[in-house]
């Protein structure tokens, strides 16, 4: 492919260098894990050393220090070349949800103690910010935390915790009794083993089956108040955010450029009615589509991956976040009709893709409320 807006040929040859590495070592039964809802471990453990899980991380917290938007075509790769939509998104949550807001914000105790487990796989990290009552309204959380001399003391309980079922250590977010909205928010590291915590199992759910997904139970856990992030929660939380927003769905430009591949492969060499697939207008638009979505899709993304090298970019995350979450979805529905009866088969690939991209509107901030943020951008 030429070199999209913004790219250099160091860029491209990322994209390459991620997609043969998926190709080669993330390639494992994923409709048998899907069925099973098994988490892939051994897949996990091939990520880590690659470096998936550190590349974004600066080079002074034992990453590998590479910018936003490089991190981005290397994403972009790595999703061609992967077929598990599960696994993807559990390394994204890992990365912008723990490893990310204790390197940024964590103390030097917390990196020297959490940094380099999360960063080469043998820890895996979970973020608890979403409560029973408290989905969108984050802000409304009700665990709370009190600080009992060396120890501080936490009360409540998650739910949606990505990795939460496999995870060694979760960034939560508590608040002091007494205190309202984001004031008296703070954020601590809680390891699973912690006296007082329980990890709930995997629930069952339409699509990303090998992401596992729980509930956090907190009945008076307790951690060393040295595993308390910088003052501060609400910057953290946004900033772990509008990464994730940012680039949980860098992968799917390459999910969606190997099935705008295959589909268009498809349609060349089946015939219907003595007529290939391809000379059929409905068809031929569906597969036009499919690629503007593509190029757009990749405008957006490497706009936010840019505006976040230079600082904040709540706008272009979101904006991303959005476009390409939805996106997917029309791509895969475009992909089902192209493959006809067929797609309707487990063993292949488009039931689900079309699974795995239906809870894209809803996870890290739903699309109803983003554009809700982006009306007031907007001022309407």
């Amino acid at each position: 492919m030429s070199a999209p807006l913004g790219w250099s040929e160091e860029h491209l040859a990322l994209r390459e260098r991620g997609r043969d590495f998926a190709r080669a070592q993330l390639d494992h039964d994923v409709v048998a894990a899907d069925r099973e809802r098994r988490f892939p471990r051994e897949a996990w453990r091939r990520a880590a050393e690659f470096g998936l899980l550190s590349a974004p991380i600066p080079a002074q917290y034992g990453g590998q220090g590479l910018d936003r938007l490089s991190f981005s075509a290397l994403l972009e790769g790595v999703g061609e070349g992967c077929r598990d939509g599960g696994l993807l998104f559990a390394l994204g949550a890992h990365t912008w949800g723990c490893a990310w807001a204790v390197a940024h914000h964590g103390s030097d105790a917390l990196r020297d103690r959490w940094l380099p487990g999360l960063l080469d796989g043998s820890v895996i990290g979970a973020h608890g910010a979403t409560e029973p009552d408290s989905g969108s309204d984050v802000w409304g959380l009700r665990t709370t935390v009190t600080v009992e001399g060396d120890e501080a003391v936490l009360r409540g309980s998650k739910t949606f915790v990505t990795n939460g079922p496999v995870a060694d250590v979760v960034l939560v977010y508590a608040r002091t009794p007494g205190t309202q909205g984001l004031h008296g928010v703070s954020s601590w590291l809680v390891p699973a083993d912690a006296p007082g915590v329980t990890l709930g199992p995997a629930m069952e759910t339409m699509g990303l089956r090998t992401s596992p997904v729980g509930e956090l139970f907190l009945d008076e856990a307790r951690v060393p108040v040295g595993n308390q992030l910088a003052p501060g929660a609400t910057f953290h939380f946004q900033d772990s955010l509008e990464h994730e927003r940012a680039f949980l769905f860098a992968p799917v430009l390459g999910a969606m450029t190997r099935q705008l591949g295959e589909c268009v492969a498809h349609a060349r060499r089946t015939r219907r009615g003595g007529r290939r697939l391809t000379e059929y207008g409905g068809i031929a638009r569906r597969l036009v589509d499919m690629k503007t979505r593509i190029e757009a899709g990749r405008a957006l993304q490497n706009r936010a991956a840019l505006a976040l090298d230079r600082g904040r970019a709540p706008e272009e995350a979101n904006l991303a976040k959005v476009f390409l979450s939805e996106a997917w979805i029309d791509s895969c529905r475009d992909a089902m009709a192209v493959f006809g009866g067929s797609a309707f088969l487990v063993e292949q690939t488009r039931e689900r893709e079309l699974r795995d991209a239906l809870a894209g509107p809803q996870y890290s901030g739903s699309s109803d409320v983003l554009r809700g943020v982006i009306a007031g951008v907007l001022d309407l």
